[in-house]
């Protein structure tokens, strides 16, 4: 590792914590810790990828608050949308209720189990599915979370400003972890007339700057095309299945969350709750802004040391809350099926929509 390297302060390392030489010592760092490095070690700190963009950091989100507390749905509000994240250990999910013009307000979020702690980290959780759901394997636990996390949010009902109550419209489950087990839940609860048409499982896609954009890729049949999303048709009984460009819908998630209270399309937190750790995973991806087609695209990367899981919730509702046509003008006009081919006779182009909803 020391071969032909050469720096600047021989003597810079820890022999306490058992560093032999400062190309250790900077390596650690390089490794563990690349953006100090570059900032502390080299005196070049990065560029980021945000400034351009003027992205909220995690004390600006964490501030950024509502007039309403949790668990109360803000005036205008027209949806309900959430979304729980699987892992072999915990859940996490998110609930946001949504204005037509894509305005989203954080009405509540939690894992499951509840791990009753201010600040954690998802591999320092003590509170694990399968301590709560003992002696069935590790599939069983999960299934057995995943199930009660998702009836007990599809039978919630949420006060309004307006003393009305609403309940959840849509919840997407991530089907990239345990596909399997996902698939089950989803398919056993929407038997039941009371959540049918309201679960989905959703899975991202990193499109990039070389790779087709979905509004430029060819519709399948039975397929329906949104805003950066795309519904895949699946035989009757089956789980719905969702699938999203997560770069782009980071892109715009990061975008709501910079842009001002009252705006349309803005994100805010409800009152009267720490949000430390919820908006440091808002703020646990390094972006990278590329070029190609034309295109400007930005790419994602999780940062050492942290979690991303609220992150991936609040992407996720955004695309569900587009599913259900809650999205901004913008995104709205351009949120319709491609136009055929000129050699094929031309077809009126069907704005999208969740096919099997009932709005």
């Amino acid at each position: 590792m020391d071969a032909g390297a050469v720096v600047a302060w021989d003597a810079k390392f820890i022999k306490e914590a058992h560093e032999i030489s400062a190309i250790q010592h900077a390596m650690e760092w390089f490794i563990g810790k690349p953006r100090q490095f570059q900032s502390e070690l080299q005196n070049a700190p990065e560029e980021a990828a945000n400034g351009s963009k003027q992205w909220l950091k995690a004390t600006e989100i964490a501030t950024k608050l509502h007039h309403v507390g949790g668990e109360i749905v803000p005036l205008g509000c027209r949806n309900l949308v959430a979304h729980v994240d699987v892992h072999d250990d915990i859940l996490y999910w998110t609930v946001i209720a949504y204005t037509p013009n894509g305005t989203g307000f954080i009405v509540d979020y939690n894992t499951y189990p509840d791990q009753d702690r201010r600040y954690f980290l998802k591999s320092q959780a003590k509170k694990t599915m399968r301590l709560a759901h003992p002696k069935i394997g590790l599939d069983g636990a999960v299934a057995a979370a995943l199930e009660l996390t998702l009836r007990t949010l599809l039978d919630r009902l949420f006060d309004t400003e307006t003393s009305n109550q609403l309940d959840i419209s849509l919840i997407g489950i991530d089907s990239g972890h345990n596909l399997k087990v996902c698939k089950r839940v989803v398919e056993l609860l929407q038997k039941d007339r009371r959540y049918t048409n309201r679960l989905t499982l959703i899975k991202g896609f990193g499109v990039g700057p070389s790779d087709i954009p979905f509004a430029e890729r060819k519709v399948k049949p039975g397929e329906i095309l949104g805003n950066n999303w795309k519904q895949i048709p699946v035989p009757k009984g089956a789980a719905p299945q969702l699938h999203a460009d997560t770069n782009s819908w980071k892109t715009t998630t990061n975008d709501r969350w910079a842009t001002g209270l009252g705006e349309t399309g803005s994100l805010s937190l409800y009152h009267a709750k720490d949000h430390q750790l919820f908006s440091e995973h808002q703020y646990s991806e390094h972006a990278t802004e590329t070029h190609g087609r034309g295109r400007q695209v930005f790419l994602f990367k999780l940062l050492p040391g942290r979690d991303n899981h609220w992150y991936d919730n609040v992407v996720a509702c955004g695309v569900l809350a587009s599913v259900l046509q809650c999205d901004t003008p913008a995104s709205m006009m351009e949120d319709v099926r491609p136009v055929v081919p000129a050699d094929k006779p031309k077809k009126k182009p069907k704005r999208a929509k969740f096919a099997p909803l009932k709005m």
